[in-house]
């Protein structure tokens, strides 16, 4: 009989505050999402276990919340991510980190600095063997299906190799946590032209199409990210960062552009309201990052998601669907396994 999932959640760092995290735990508690064990990482052990009495209080199965006491205090201003590690060893992000190592079924969410998260992870949990850069992968909505490009920061001066490691572990989580088929997997490029691309992209595509083990559809352009025909998009992290935001700035900016075209025509805007009101809130949803609650680090030996500092607590009721998804299908595991088979070795010896 497999294990009940270990859920752990870092509730130090977040812009809302930890009472808005609590609150998303308890809409993730009653949204059927099943059994799981949730355990908090918190600077004040005390309070935080007097605010989940009130918010949340008894869990449904009556298996007690379990709060981790960290000792030390992230400071706000962060200079080295490497040197925060190594000053702050009992920081909730760390012992958060090393609560979940080691668990095929276990998973960690945090709200927190992203470079803290992943140098943590690195340092705590390690890459999964056969890995050089593990990066984030970051859901996109399509005018089709939801498309998850790798990656989306972790990793801004990538080889060829790299990015070829992607398509492999983005095909794995793809697979085994979305259930695509087959997934089908782009190049972002400034053509779909084999002239076209910088030597990186040239070189990346050279690999993954003589790789017989993606489902590689060749160069996609920018203007092609949201058709909705791919299930993963590759690019190195300096670009994959970029298309983030700039994908979260379009979102609220075409709120705003709507707003105000309502404002210069109040009579359209009242009819549309009437009319097109459910379409409007729709769309909106469509667009909120909080529907998706946060992106997993793929390749390090322990299942991590990274969610906005903003998240609110829908987007943290989001982020655990996500993360027990990840813990109940031991997507970590399933990486190194595909790592580790011959048939899936990378084609170029990576540094350590």
């Amino acid at each position: 009989m497999a294990e009940t999932p270990k859920i752990v959640l870092d509730l130090a760092g977040a812009d809302l505050g930890e009472e808005e995290l609590l609150h998303g735990v308890k809409l993730a508690l009653s949204a059927g999402n099943g059994g799981f064990r949730m355990v908090f990482a918190s600077n004040h052990q005390e309070r935080t276990r007097e605010l989940v009495d009130t918010i949340i209080g008894k869990p449904p199965d009556h298996t007690p919340f379990e709060i981790l006491n960290a000792q030390h205090r992230i400071p706000d201003k962060i200079t080295s991510p490497v040197h925060v590690f190594k000053d702050f060893p009992n920081s909730t992000i760390n012992i958060g980190l090393r609560e979940i190592k080691g668990l095929p079924n276990g998973a960690f969410i945090s709200t927190g600095n992203t470079g803290l998260v992943m140098t943590g992870a690195l340092f705590t949990l390690k890459r999964a063997k056969g890995i050089s850069r593990p990066p984030i992968a970051s859901p996109l909505p399509t005018l089709g299906r939801t498309c998850f490009f790798l990656d989306a920061g972790s990793n801004v001066d990538c080889r060829p190799a790299h990015l070829h490691q992607f398509a492999k572990i983005g095909s794995v989580y793809a697979q085994r946590v979305w259930e695509r088929k087959s997934p089908t997997i782009g190049l972002l490029s400034n053509g779909e032209e084999e002239y076209k691309g910088n030597s990186l992209v040239k070189e990346t595509h050279a690999l993954l199409a003589s790789d017989p083990d993606l489902n590689y559809v060749g160069f996609r352009e920018g203007n092609t990210v949201f058709d909705g025909d791919l299930d993963i998009l590759i690019c190195d992290g300096f670009i994959g960062n970029i298309i983030l935001k700039f994908a979260e700035g379009l979102a609220m900016a075409l709120g705003g552009f709507l707003k105000q075209e309502i404002k210069k025509r109040p009579l359209a805007g009242m009819a549309a309201k009437l009319f097109m009101g459910a379409a409007f809130k729709a769309l909106r949803r469509r667009m909120d990052y909080s529907e998706y609650g946060g992106a997993p680090l793929l390749g390090v030996n322990g299942n991590t998601v990274i969610c906005h500092g903003r998240s609110d607590r829908n987007a943290i009721k989001n982020a655990i669907r996500e993360a027990l998804m990840l813990a109940k299908k031991e997507c970590w595991v399933r990486i190194e396994e595909a790592f580790a088979s011959k048939t899936n070795r990378p084609t170029v010896q990576l540094e350590a």
